[in-house]
């Protein structure tokens, strides 16, 4: 997911207000942020989340600082994953098409795409989860709406 947020912090200000949330240790409501920020304006953070009993997810925002007037443009990207009320869809789809592969004769073609179908359980439900809080937290710390000021 592509975003453009608003803030009326300048560039310093919002790598300051970045560089101490990097700072604050994690809690279970507000995981702990990994990342850098660059002076000129570039910041990545990562937040690793549980997933499924031991399983956990990783999820990366990337992002630029720019000045356009008397505001300041936060554009970057972070990948968004799938709502777990969406991801029995993308199993289910997974099965059906590893029953017909089965029915086909090719049993172990057909088990392996119903395993890689499970699989992709952990990366989408964990990149929903992670993206909505670092997109949360982003803009909670910048002070950053995702329209621009009248």
């Amino acid at each position: 997911m592509e975003f453009q947020l608003y803030s009326s912090k300048n560039i310093k200000q919002c790598t300051q207000a970045l560089t101490e949330r990097l700072k604050v240790p994690g809690t279970k409501a507000r995981p702990a942020w990994v990342g850098n920020v660059d002076k000129d304006g570039k910041f990545a953070f990562s937040v690793t989340t549980p997933v499924f009993r031991n399983l956990q997810r990783t999820t990366r925002l990337r992002g630029t600082l720019e000045k356009q007037g008397n505001v300041t443009v936060i554009r970057g990207y972070v990948p968004h994953g799938v709502p777990r009320d969406r991801i029995a869809l993308i199993i289910g789809a997974a099965g059906v098409v590893s029953l017909l592969i089965m029915a086909n004769g090719q049993i172990m073609v057909g088990l392996l795409t119903l395993l890689m179908g499970a699989a992709l359980y952990i990366p989408l439900v964990g990149d929903a989860q992670n993206s909505a809080t670092l997109f949360k937290d982003l803009k909670r710390t910048l002070e950053a709406k995702e329209n621009p000021p009248t």
